[in-house]
């Protein structure tokens, strides 16, 4: 994992990175917000964050970038 992208995942608060975590499973908002017991507008606000800090376009890239870069760690 390169530095920026290290950074990048620095910026991720804990809730946004099981949420980003819970997306590159293929979760729907709809089941993300079931299991972090949060409103689904509550998710969606979240992943418009989350997609603003990692610079993507969409949740395609967001699950994308999960497994590029930190897939790899694990």
């Amino acid at each position: 994992m390169s530095s920026q992208q290290q950074s990048d995942k620095l910026l991720l608060t804990p809730r946004e990175q099981e949420i980003l975590n819970l997306v590159a499973l293929g979760k729907t908002n709809k089941e993300i917000a079931h299991e972090l017991s949060l409103a689904e507008k509550t998710i969606k606000n979240n992943l418009c964050v989350i997609i603003q800090k990692l610079e993507v376009r969409n949740r395609v890239e967001l699950a994308i970038w999960v497994h590029k870069h930190l897939s790899s760690n694990s």
